[in-house]
């Protein structure tokens, strides 16, 4: 399965967002919290929250170790000549 580009995960958030923003709209906390799919919906979409911005976080630590052990090289190639 080939990966996600990041715009594409950053948009999943977003629609995330919208949507507990629907979900939400309408109720005071009272009435929210005894709504039970309400409740329930926003939570689905806070747990793919987090597990895009855990996918961001694994993609940007692969990007800074690559990125490091480039300058790495380079540095070593021109410290040898």
């Amino acid at each position: 399965m080939p990966e996600r580009k990041s715009s594409t995960i950053i948009k999943d958030i977003l629609t995330c967002i919208d949507h507990i923003q629907l979900y939400i709209s309408g109720f005071g906390y009272e009435d929210f919290s005894r709504n039970f799919m309400a409740v329930e919906a926003c939570l689905y979409n806070i747990q793919i929250i987090g597990e895009a911005v855990s996918q961001l976080r694994r993609r940007s630590e692969r990007k800074r170790n690559t990125d490091s052990v480039t300058v790495n090289q380079r540095n070593a190639k021109q410290a040898n000549s």
